[in-house]
């Protein structure tokens, strides 16, 4: 028990002492630490814009490309910037704006923009000198930036402006029942920078309708939907699918033409070995590979002689005339097959081996 007690009273010194140390040596501070967006802030920059316009009355939603298309009363920001629209897209664009819609499309984004921009007669250029902060203290399109690129208008009447129609920040046109709003660009109203400034005015001021009324609702398209290589080709790739046809059946006329008549198929028949030898023999000639044949009898003899071995140019001469003295067969003509080298004489050859063989037949 009283061992218990004064572990006890052990570690109690120790907490205290602990606690008296971090009160004495260290400090407490507060630390922010940046953990970026979470959630769909992460991937959507035009998050907050969203919640904005939902805040202010005029639901927000965010999409994808425009395959589908807002009512007519509703305004539609084309924040896109990643590949053109196709003919067919700009084409439902217009008639969609035509029959009421107010299309915002961003000067900046000028892949997707360049179709409009021809519509509506706008030009982009970039000033050369900075106009200041008292030529912006009048216009809603208020930003940190020292210099923006201008719009320039053509002969298109402007219903609304933010700037002079030579140097603007914002034109809108009116097109059909509906209406094109150009600004220059859209990076003040991202997730990261909606938030200086008052940007809140600038977003509120672009989807307005033509008598500064309120919308029904926006859309926000942001990233093109993905487009099948099929709708490509279908839309852009006409010429390259015919000749990619046309070739193609040429290619197979061409390789189904016949090489003239069909032989006619020979009665099969039995060949002799002789024909087989024959043969074999003619092929091995015509290709020079005679020597092969020629050195394996020649030495299949030689070590006959030997009774197995190898022997050297004098002992073979010594087991020739031993071999002649023994089976009758002419020296000369023996030892002139044994030594003979490669050679292209028909006669020679046949004589050598004829030699060799016959030699090599008799029994020992």
């Amino acid at each position: 028990m009283k061992r218990i007690v004064l572990i006890a009273l052990a570690v109690g010194a120790l907490v205290a002492g602990g606690y008296l140390v971090r009160e004495q040596f260290f400090e407490k501070t507060t630390v922010t630490l940046e953990r970026g967006y979470q959630g769909e802030a992460a991937y959507n920059p035009y998050f907050a814009l969203r919640e904005l316009y939902t805040g202010l009355g005029a639901p927000a939603e965010t999409t994808s490309g425009v395959q589908r298309l807002p009512p007519n009363n509703h305004a539609l920001i084309l924040a896109m910037d990643d590949r053109a629209l196709v003919d067919k897209e700009v084409r439902s664009l217009m008639d969609w704006v035509r029959g009421g819609g107010h299309l915002v499309v961003p000067a900046s984004h000028f892949v997707v923009a360049a179709p409009f921009l021809d519509i509506v007669e706008t030009a982009l250029f970039d000033e050369d000198e900075d106009d200041g902060d008292d030529a912006r203290s009048e216009s809603v399109f208020r930003t940190q930036r020292t210099t923006w690129p201008k719009l320039v208008a053509g002969d298109r009447p402007v219903i609304r402006s933010d700037g002079e129609d030579d140097a603007a920040w914002v034109l809108s046109y009116a097109v059909g029942d509906g209406q094109i709003t150009v600004p220059v660009a859209l990076a003040v109203l991202r997730n990261l920078q909606i938030g200086d400034e008052d940007h809140a005015e600038l977003a509120w001021w672009l989807v307005q309708d033509r008598d500064g009324g309120a919308p029904a609702g926006v859309w926000i398209a942001y990233r093109q939907a993905p487009v099948s290589v099929w709708s490509l080709l279908i839309q852009r790739g006409r010429p390259v699918v015919l000749a990619l046809v046309l070739l193609t059946v040429a290619g197979l006329a061409l390789y189904a033409r016949p090489f003239g008549p069909k032989h006619e198929a020979r009665p099969r028949d039995r060949r002799h070995l002789a024909e087989h030898v024959r043969a074999t023999g003619r092929y091995l000639w015509d290709r020079d590979v005679e020597h092969t044949l020629l050195r394996a009898v020649q030495g299949g003899v030689e070590r006959r002689l030997a009774r197995g071995g190898q022997p050297n140019p004098r002992q073979l001469v010594e087991l020739v005339k031993q071999e002649c003295a023994r089976s009758g067969a002419d020296p000369e003509r023996l030892h002139a097959a044994l030594t003979l080298p490669s050679t292209r004489d028909p006669n020679q050859f046949t004589d050598a081996i004829v030699t060799l063989e016959a030699l090599r037949r008799k029994p020992s």
